[in-house]
This record gives C-alpha cells, structure tokens and sequence, in this order.
C-alpha cells in the first residue's frame, strides 16, 4: 500500500501524538505468556482436545464440558503444550487451526470434544440435545 490519501496526494507521515492516538484506540497487547494446548487419552494418546491457555489453564479441570469430563474419566489426561510464548491473537489462530486439522466431533469431522470452532468466546459453539 503506498502512502498516499484517497485523492492520491501523498499522505502526511505520522506525528507522535497521532501515533499515540492511535494506540488509545486501537491497543495491541503485546503480552507473549499464552499457549496453545493438546489434550490426549492417556489410553490411546488421542488428541481429544485443543485449547488456548495462560498460567495454568490446561491443567485446570473447572469450566469444562460434560464430554471432556466423560473423556477424562473413562481414558486419563496427558496435557500436551503445542506451543508457547505466544501472543494472544496468535494462539487464538493456532487454536483453529489445529482445531479445523483435527475435526470436531459434535459436528462428524473429527474426534475432539471442543464445543467450538476456536478463538474468542463461544461463538460457532454446537449445543448438543442433552443439554
């Protein structure tokens, strides 16, 4: 993209206080402490599960679904770190990536128990008739 402004005259090169502003508006967290995790079978070692985490988050069993805990209890856990010192958008797109390589299997593509397609929040989240 070159650097000019819409009519094609060359655009004026940034000033600290509009860099500055633009930082208020637009953060970037630059935070590199979040990883992408695997959950495997300790039976079969499987990947079951992909997760993104900070501290202690994979080894953590609290807010998980009922088919991670049904996997967990019927087969054991071998907590896998795929990758770290991440920033957090990049965990967040390795996350679906691995996810989407794996396969879901609330929606036939795959064996993993994850109840989304990855990222933020809970969107893309299949709600299962049981629930």
């Amino acid at each position: 993209m070159s650097n000019t402004d819409f009519t094609g005259a060359p655009a004026p090169a940034p000033t600290l206080a509009s860099t500055t502003r633009e930082a208020e508006y637009f953060p970037r967290d630059t935070r590199t402490d979040f990883y992408v995790y695997l959950h495997r079978k300790a039976t079969t070692r499987e990947v079951f599960y992909v997760g993104k985490g900070e501290g202690r988050r994979a080894w953590e069993s609290d807010s998980r679904s009922h088919p991670w805990r049904s996997t967990v209890r019927k087969h054991g856990i071998i907590v896998d770190i795929a990758a770290h010192g991440l920033q957090e958008w990049y965990a967040h797109e390795l996350e679906c990536e691995l996810i989407a390589l794996h396969g879901r299997r609330d929606c036939g593509s795959g064996p993993l128990v994850n109840m989304t397609d990855g990222g933020e929040g809970t969107s893309g989240r299949v709600v299962p008739d049981y629930v």
